[in-house]
């Protein structure tokens, strides 16, 4: 792969998932500072208008179509990631990160209700390692079992039908816009969760806390999302969800590294299993061609 352009997408893409796998210790210090509803509306209401203004110049008009669509995967966004970070609270966040990334093994059984495709042999097989993974790392011992590891399962399962469901997106919309637009809806509900059980937003004390806002807000969700926009589409399918399931790697090397979390042998286990489980999925997803 001689082409400058498709490593300079591999590096981009792999800063991306480093991003998001240090998000998980930002989310889990941020959030219990200000909270879950607080820290979602701040950071995709700025994340949101951020790119709104890079991409100023992109004078499209916007279509009614692609406000709709914007409207319901902003929906299934927000399930996602309130899931998430609702989970984090009593999940650990090598739990959190290795959990979310079941999504690669669930997407090919959610495809068939959408579309032709239908999961193949291995598929299946990846789905039972991931389970005999879960096992381990969230069951082996029911003490180490809490709520939140079955949250972000649930996140898991919610974000593999948004992936499913902007793969079979009817072609036409603008990128931007429907980023856009799912951003502020999930910015625009979790605020009205927040002002509803408060009265108004839980603004960052110091600092640091914005600091973690920022962080999630600038390099995670704006960052992020112009460079899948811009480079993913020069990778393959296959090759882009590898890079992406490096996430929980670099979210445990954060724990670990940030957090001091200690990895016992049952969640080394379950780890390489979900890791090898997500591995499978991603090297048989059906790709274009580059």
């Amino acid at each position: 792969m001689s082409n400058p352009l498709k490593w300079k997408s591999i590096i981009l893409l792999l800063a991306t998932t480093f991003f998001w796998g240090l998000t998980f210790v930002y989310v889990k210090e941020g959030t219990a500072v200000i909270g879950v509803y607080s820290f979602l509306s701040l950071r995709f209401f700025i994340a949101a208008a951020v790119l709104q203004l890079l991409f100023i110049r992109r004078r499209r008009p916007l279509r009614a179509e692609t406000v709709k669509e914007g409207i319901k995967l902003g929906l299934l966004l927000t399930l996602s990631y309130v899931l998430q970070t609702e989970g984090l609270q009593s999940s650990s966040v090598v739990n959190s990160a290795f959990i979310t990334g079941l999504f690669v093994v669930f997407v090919p059984f959610m495809s068939p209700f959408f579309s032709s495709q239908k999961p193949l042999p291995l598929h299946i097989l990846a789905a039972a390692m991931s389970l005999a993974g879960l096992l381990f790392m969230t069951g082996v011992d029911p003490e180490t079992f809490v709520i939140g590891d079955l949250l972000i399962l649930g996140c898991a399962v919610s974000f593999a039908l948004y992936v499913v469901l902007v793969g079979n997106m009817k072609a036409g919309h603008d990128s931007i816009q429907l980023t856009v637009i799912q951003l502020y809806v999930v910015a625009g509900i979790t605020f009205l969760v927040e002002t509803a059980a408060h009265g108004t937003l839980r603004i960052p004390p110091d600092w640091d806390i914005w600091y973690t806002v920022l962080f999630c807000a600038l390099f995670a969700t704006s960052f992020s999302y112009s460079v899948e926009i811009h480079y993913q589409r020069n990778l393959t399918d296959t090759q882009a969800a590898l890079i992406y399931s490096m996430e929980p790697v670099f979210a445990a090397a954060a724990a670990w590294f940030m957090l001091g979390e200690v990895f016992s042998s049952p969640m080394i286990i379950g780890s390489i299993m979900i890791m090898t489980s997500m591995f499978i999925s991603a090297t048989h997803t059906k790709g274009h061609s580059s």
